[in-house]
């Protein structure tokens, strides 16, 4: 099936709120705008520059995150050959949804954005070039979900030195081999 193809000069600039909605929607098999492209790919499987190109300036992407081991909560960072790995900058961020949430105005915590960098000691040239924010569902909401939807996040990633205004999807970054 083919992907979509954005407008001459459209840029795709979600807020974290937004990709935490499309997330939400994916995991829960409910249709997403069809103006919107973030493709499912194993992002663990293939070191970043197979994946982003210098002419880009943020793809996006769900991917599904590998656990240690089934009763452990800590995941698998290593990307490929098992050379490099995505580190974790920090403990992330709450993302808030503002509305009336029963019966009155308020922010709810509605997911967790966490920062990553790619660090591979073993080709220089890309140690540290490439930068994730992860985005994933609260525990209050993933608990709704079938086992194997639960681990799933939104990515978002870019080169350190990108400057163009393309996105993942108008190359059609699901077809990326």
């Amino acid at each position: 099936m083919e992907r979509p193809r954005m407008p001459v000069g459209y840029k795709f600039r979600p807020s974290d709120a937004d990709l935490i909605g499309y997330l939400a929607l994916y995991v829960a098999g409910k249709p997403v705008n069809s103006e919107v492209c973030i493709p499912e790919k194993d992002l663990y499987s293939i070191e970043p520059w197979h994946i982003i190109q210098k002419s880009e300036e943020r793809v996006y992407f769900l991917t599904a995150l590998n656990k240690k081991s089934p009763l452990n909560s800590r995941y698998i960072r290593r990307v490929g050959d098992a050379r490099g790995t995505w580190k974790s900058q920090g403990k992330g961020k709450p993302v808030y949804r503002s509305g009336c949430f029963e019966g009155r105005e308020q922010r709810v915590i509605i997911g967790l954005k966490k920062s990553l960098r790619y660090e591979n000691k073993t080709v220089p040239e890309q140690d540290g070039q490439y930068l994730m924010q992860q985005y994933s569902l609260t525990d209050k909401i993933k608990s709704g979900l079938k086992e194997q939807l639960k681990d799933f996040v939104l990515c978002a990633i870019k080169k350190k030195d990108g400057e163009s205004t393309i996105i993942g999807c108008t190359r059609e970054a699901a077809n990326i081999e």
